[in-house]
């Protein structure tokens, strides 16, 4: 499953049109087996985006996490966002220098803090 924007959560994939309240569409009668006519991603059941930061020091992980974070909800886009700390995680990651941005095991940057704007950047270009 992709990720998906918020801001179309509450849409009707089949028909445009905005959902009710309870997940139902006007365009169906009856809701489906499994829920609403859209299949069940009414209401976000989509995969968050997965942001891994890399660093040994807190508060420049915090930055990286805060530019990220901006430029995610700047398309509107959900994330699960995981700090990684030791020098092992970052042997497994395939880092050697810090701090990192890791987007859906896609490395975003590594030896230097992003600013929000190159994040939006890779994630515009990445397709998201």
């Amino acid at each position: 499953m992709s990720p998906r924007k918020l801001k179309t959560a509450n849409v009707c994939p089949d028909c445009g049109s905005a959902l009710n309240t309870d997940g139902t569409c006007s365009c169906r009668s009856s809701q489906d087996e499994g829920g609403c006519c859209c299949g069940g991603f009414c209401f976000g059941d989509f995969e968050p985006v997965r942001v891994k930061i890399l660093d040994q020091d807190e508060s420049t992980c915090r930055k990286m996490e805060q530019a990220a974070m901006t430029a995610l909800r700047a398309m509107d886009l959900d994330a699960a966002v995981e700090h990684l700390t030791e020098a092992s995680d970052f042997r497994a990651c395939g880092i050697t220098k810090t701090p990192a941005l890791i987007i859906d095991d896609a490395l975003v940057a590594s030896g230097r803090l992003l600013t929000s704007d190159e994040v939006l950047r890779f994630l515009q270009d990445g397709g998201y």
